[in-house]
């Protein structure tokens, strides 16, 4: 039995295995992930959309609806997102 150190070197063996085959998957896992979110939006960030108050900015430039409009509907939008919630 090799002086006693048969079943330490097993235990030893056992648990490096163990840690080699967690990497090799947690690597896999990881390339997978990375690979994923490359594909899907380049850098792997979200994108946010564009504010509303953008949305009528372009409109009114590309001459969709007037200034009126833009002021009328900001205006409802703001107060619609900055009520005060006062007691």
């Amino acid at each position: 039995m090799m002086g006693g150190w048969g079943w330490g070197m097993g235990l030893l063996g056992g648990l490096g295995m163990l840690l080699f085959w967690g990497l090799i998957i947690g690597l896999i896992v990881w390339l997978v992930v990375a690979l994923t979110r490359s594909a899907q939006g380049g850098s792997g960030h979200n994108v946010q959309p564009d504010s509303a108050l953008e949305i009528l900015r372009r409109r009114l430039a590309a001459g969709e609806i007037t200034p009126l409009d833009l002021t009328l509907a900001a205006t409802i939008w703001y107060s619609n997102h900055h009520a005060c919630y006062c007691i």
